[in-house]
């Protein structure tokens, strides 16, 4: 297999810094969004606001359900729009603005709603944020996807987008603890302040890619070929034997990961600090700071890792950090540990980071293996599709988190004095499941077929195929 080294990318196939940068910034708006609702949905509308998690995780999947629905759609929209600004832009400009302003709408229910009005307002006001989240997400990644046709510059673009995504949201971990500060008066009206600056960073974001990042479409982006049918873009796609494996990879791992991420602030809050608020929020923003050190740290990591080791082995690697952090936790996660259990998260941010950062660049690597075989681009679709599975899965394990809370007998009457029983379940499980979830990822990803030799035949036979239409 060559090496990186053996291969000089061409200058047209590099990106310049500016654009990876907006790109980054781009990412780093719809992520920090994302992440800050997944973040504060249960500090704040279960333990402050007591609404029942079992209530909380029904909304979380029927969001995130609403999301993933909305994604292969878009992506197909986004592959046949065709206007003079091209096939992304747009649909990013006009989506960066209300993306941010639904954002900061989630967090504005009324002081004395009760708990079905809170359960309405979280759920009204969600599906709107989750809507125009979709129209900037998916063309957005669509337009990283398509960026190059070099095997390592895709890394190297994926990489940098990684960094600033993980980077920027470092302000999401702490924004719990901003809101519990005694400045604001109440957590509430420190709640609304901490989200509305939140809003207003991510607006400024998320219009860079729209303003700074040349699309680099078809050749039939002016209009030369038909629309494709949904339906027959989205059969071909799934008979794609690699980006099935793909698929397959990052939804055991998510998936895993996601049912039991809650677990990771309730032990926290009540085994660690057996319910002492204050002492609670001020660790967990080191918790999180933790998280994104680790992520930030990956990305660079996995990247030399590719560059010698190839995709495909360095994907397997990163799943099996992720089998060594399900091992931690076993360990760490004691009464008065405070900071032992910083451990875990930094492990869990170095392997997510590392399956997102490889199955992104892989990604591209079979979109163009793709046009070979089809004649057509549909980084849309592709994008929307491992989105939307990212999204089945994520909201799935929201939904069985909550009640996977009341099945082992948490309830927040009993504050800081959960039952013992019910501590080392929450222990077990959140080590148990995204182990098995990572074990079965590195499986599935021995059976992948694209290496780098076959990615730079399908580029050269592409580049012919283009001078001779």
């Amino acid at each position: 297999m060559p090496k990186a080294a053996d291969h000089e990318t061409a200058a047209g196939d590099r990106v310049p810094p500016r654009e990876k940068l907006a790109l980054g910034l781009g990412q780093a708006a719809a992520m920090g969004a994302h992440n800050a609702l997944t973040t504060l949905a249960n500090p704040i509308y279960n333990v402050l606001m007591g609404m029942n998690p079992a209530y909380l995780s029904v909304i979380t999947f029927v969001q995130r359900f609403w999301d993933a629905f909305l994604d292969p759609f878009v992506g197909q929209f986004s592959d046949n729009l065709r206007t003079r600004w091209g096939r992304r832009r747009p649909l990013i400009l006009a989506a960066a603005f209300p993306m941010a302003a639904g954002f900061a709408s989630l967090w504005l229910f009324p002081r004395n709603a009760g708990g079905a009005g809170l359960v309405c307002y979280l759920l009204g006001t969600s599906l709107g944020f989750y809507f125009f989240h979709s129209f900037f997400f998916v063309p957005l990644t669509a337009l990283q996807v398509e960026a190059t046709a070099d095997y390592h510059e895709r890394t190297r673009v994926a990489s940098v987008v990684g960094v600033c995504t993980w980077g920027f949201s470092i302000g999401n971990q702490w924004m719990y603890t901003l809101l519990e500060s005694r400045f604001f008066g109440n957590p509430v009206t420190g709640l609304r302040w901490v989200t509305a600056a939140a809003a207003a960073i991510y607006a400024l974001m998320a219009f860079a890619p729209a303003v700074m990042v040349r699309e680099r479409g078809p050749l039939d982006a002016g209009g030369k070929k038909p629309k494709e049918p949904f339906l027959q873009a989205f059969r071909e796609t799934m008979r794609n034997r690699d980006f099935v494996l793909l698929l397959g990879v990052r939804s055991v791992s998510q998936l895993g990961y996601s049912i039991v991420a809650v677990l990771g602030f309730y032990l926290n809050y009540y085994l660690v600090h057996a319910g002492d608020s204050h002492a609670a929020s001020a660790i967990q923003g080191w918790l999180g700071s933790a998280y994104v050190v680790g992520s930030v740290a990956a990305f660079w990591l996995f990247r030399v890792l590719a560059l010698h080791f190839g995709k495909q082995r360095t994907l397997q690697i990163s799943a099996g950090m992720l089998v060594l952090a399900g091992i931690v936790k076993l360990i760490v996660y004691q009464p008065g540990w405070r900071y032992l259990q910083i451990m875990v998260p930094a492990m869990n941010g170095v392997a997510l980071a590392g399956i997102n950062l490889m199955t992104t660049a892989m990604l591209a690597d079979i979109v163009s293996a793709d046009e070979l075989a089809t004649r057509r681009r549909r980084e849309g679709l592709y994008c929307s599709v491992l989105s939307w599975l990212d999204k089945v899965g994520s909201s799935t394990g929201a939904l069985l988190s909550g009640f996977l809370l009341v099945a082992v007998g948490f309830d927040v009457k009993y504050g800081g004095a959960q039952p013992a029983l019910t501590l080392l379940h929450m222990k077990w499980i959140y080590a148990a499941l995204p182990l098995c979830g990572a074990a079965v990822a590195v499986v599935l990803a021995h059976f992948y077929t694209l290496t780098e030799a076959r990615a730079y035949e399908v580029k050269r036979a592409l580049e012919l195929q283009r001078r001779q239409s």
